[in-house]
């Protein structure tokens, strides 16, 4: 079975993966997708190696692949995708555990105290988070 095969976005159908509207919101949807995709690194190599322009391959849009600059080599540029997506994962893991908190009733507080850091740790690392988060 190929990575296409086994690509999460492969049984969704067509959707935005192939949109020309680099807007953070027709991206959101596929993003979600790439997320849990097992083959989201091979997507995004392809997308990187055959130089792809247009859609969402391996969570990055166009504008995220064309951020990781045309003067880097294939090797150069997994590497930073890799660098990229781990960073976004972190970030998501993060704000995912404090929203949990919140929802729990906890707050920074408890998200604070579970991890043995200060309130003002924890809010720096979820101001990082949403920063990282933004990046498109």
């Amino acid at each position: 079975m190929t990575w296409v095969e086994q690509a999460a976005c492969s049984e969704v159908g067509p959707g935005p993966w192939d949109s020309d509207d680099e807007t953070a919101n027709s991206y959101r949807e596929a993003r979600k997708v790439c997320r849990v995709c097992p083959v989201a690194a091979e997507c995004l190599e392809w997308a990187l190696t055959n130089d792809e322009r247009y859609g969402m391959w391996g969570g990055m849009t166009p504008a995220e692949r064309r951020g990781l600059g045309n003067e880097m080599d294939h090797a150069a540029r997994r590497a930073e995708a890799g660098r990229v997506m781990e960073r976004r994962h972190r970030a998501e893991a993060v704000v995912a555990e404090i929203r949990e908190h919140l929802e729990r009733g906890a707050g920074l507080d408890g998200y604070a105290r579970e991890h043995g850091i200060k309130v003002a740790t924890a809010e720096k690392r979820l101001s990082v988070a949403r920063r990282v988060l933004e990046v498109r």
